[in-house]
């Protein structure tokens, strides 16, 4: 339910409907105006009132609009009514006081105001100004959804989807949510874009995607902005079309969008339609960084330990790992342990190292498994278990990371920690050798060469051989390699969802 500043008063304060001032009032002279409102006119007091607010051919002076709009509220005028609920609401020209707002609110919807029986809605929903009840929230949002109401009537589709004052009903909620869509709501709009995205409206329809995106950014909805951004990314729905895709993000990062910020970082960090800038990409990394992301705080310890697009500082690196880390990421979880193991940016400590990769494998980060399982096979700040290390690099291993998974196939062929079984050490020599780990090729070489766990190959042995010399030095005699267990640090990926 929309409930933030800006949705629940976009329509409070908004031009009044004129009973017996003409239509074109908002067109006449400040001066006519003023003395028809003196003179009584509601209509005219409204009128002033807007004048008022908006500054419009008149200083803006939110005190006086109140003034008069409270003058026309107490003759009847909904619109009137509907305007004084919504300045105590927002505190404008008056100190806030939601009970009065409420008051205000239900004399306007009680005369059939949609806005004033959607704005009711929402406080009953809040529990502000008035007892919170759910069941209220739904009678007044449907009211002002029957008339019409965009904003209400998606409202009432959030009501539903969630089951708030009523039972859940999917079906009801992808009506109304379609009606304030189709009425223009860019909530609505960006909302029924995310279903024919995700799939869950029926089949996956980017096209339909794209299209509900595309109203709902033209509005300024900064979500379907970044989502519209990711399809032109992807070429989901559209063209392929980074450039367009830039102009997206940015207009998204602009309005205040997370993701958006993440994703035009992470097109500058890679040259995506714009010329490649490290630096403006640590900038924006910063930004968020700065207000708390977690993702950011990596992104930007990365940078840092890299040297991309600031100076390479493995201190400033370590600073922003730990922040990210301390919020539960994984990753920077499992490269700050690396950090500690390595002694790079700050003092070695196996103890630490293995506390961050134990918090990050938990969470089922491959590479931190990797490493735990190499400081359980060689004794690092922990007892030497060989069981334990077994544990962890098949957990790794399953996920794909290769050096795990060429450790596991040592482990098998020395019989550490699990039964010696050479065909599952060439098994997982092979998993972790066809995804190019040399010394995994190697281990597979000499497994060929000496019918180790498969029978003798030496076409395969040379195959094998060479495409591990190719990659790195390995000694020219054939011979048994003790598992490496170095961890790589990964780049920065972008973000995939929408939105």
């Amino acid at each position: 339910m929309k409930t933030n500043r800006g949705r629940v008063t976009q329509v409070m304060v908004a031009l009044c409907f004129f009973y017996q001032w003409p239509a074109s009032a908002h067109n006449e002279p400040l001066a006519a105006i003023q003395v028809a409102a003196s003179n009584g006119l509601a209509q005219a007091q409204c009128e002033l009132g807007l004048r008022y607010y908006t500054g419009a051919g008149v200083a803006t002076n939110p005190a006086a609009a109140l003034v008069w709009f409270q003058k026309a509220a107490a003759q009847g005028v909904a619109r009137a009514q509907r305007d004084v609920g919504g300045m105590y609401y927002d505190g404008t020209g008056v100190t806030r006081d939601y009970a009065r707002a409420a008051k205000w609110f239900r004399q306007a919807a009680d005369q059939g105001d949609a806005p004033a029986q959607r704005s009711l809605g929402i406080l009953y929903y809040q529990g502000t100004g008035l007892s919170r009840d759910s069941a209220k929230a739904v009678k007044w949002t449907q009211k002002a959804a029957l008339q019409g109401d965009a904003a209400a009537q998606y409202n009432l589709a959030m009501c539903y989807a969630q089951g708030i004052g009523v039972d859940r009903n999917p079906a009801a909620a992808d009506k109304w949510v379609r009606q304030a869509a189709a009425r223009g709501d860019a909530d609505a709009q960006y909302s029924l874009g995310l279903k024919y995205y995700s799939g869950s409206a029926g089949a996956v329809d980017y096209t339909a995607a794209a299209q509900w995106f595309r109203l709902a950014a033209g509005q300024g909805e900064r979500h379907a902005q970044c989502a519209l951004g990711v399809l032109y990314l992807n070429g989901q729905g559209v063209t392929p079309d980074p450039v367009v895709a830039i102009q997206w993000f940015r207009q998204a990062a602009e309005s205040g969008n997370a993701k958006a910020r993440d994703y035009l970082g992470a097109c500058y960090l890679n040259g995506i339609g714009v010329t490649r800038d490290a630096a403006a990409a640590a900038k924006l990394f910063l930004k968020g960084a700065e207000q708390g992301s977690a993702v950011d705080q990596f992104t930007l310890g990365v940078l840092y330990a890299r040297g991309q697009g600031v100076a390479q500082d493995s201190v400033a690196a370590v600073k922003w790992y730990r922040l990210a880390a301390e919020q539960g990421y994984a990753r920077a979880q499992s490269d700050l342990g690396m950090m500690y193991a390595d002694g790079d940016g700050v003092a070695t400590n196996l103890t630490l190292a293995l506390h961050w990769f134990r918090q990050a494998a938990a969470q089922g980060d491959a590479r931190a498994q990797c490493a735990l399982g190499a400081f359980y096979a060689l004794g690092k700040g922990t007892a030497p278990d060989a069981a334990q290390a077994v544990k962890w690099f098949r957990q790794a291993g399953d996920q794909g990371e290769a050096q795990a998974q060429r450790n596991l196939g040592v482990a098998y062929f020395q019989g550490d920690g699990v039964a010696r079984d050479t065909a599952a050490a060439v098994q997982w020599f092979r998993k972790a050798a066809e995804q190019g780990d040399a010394l995994a090729q190697y281990n597979l070489a000499v497994c060929y060469a000496d019918g180790l766990g498969v029978p003798k190959n030496p076409v395969e042995a040379v195959k094998w051989h060479r495409k591990a010399v190719e990659q790195t030095q390995v000694p020219y005699k054939l011979g048994f390699i003790h598992p490496n267990l170095d961890a790589q640090r990964e780049p920065f990926v972008a973000h995939q969802p929408p939105g």
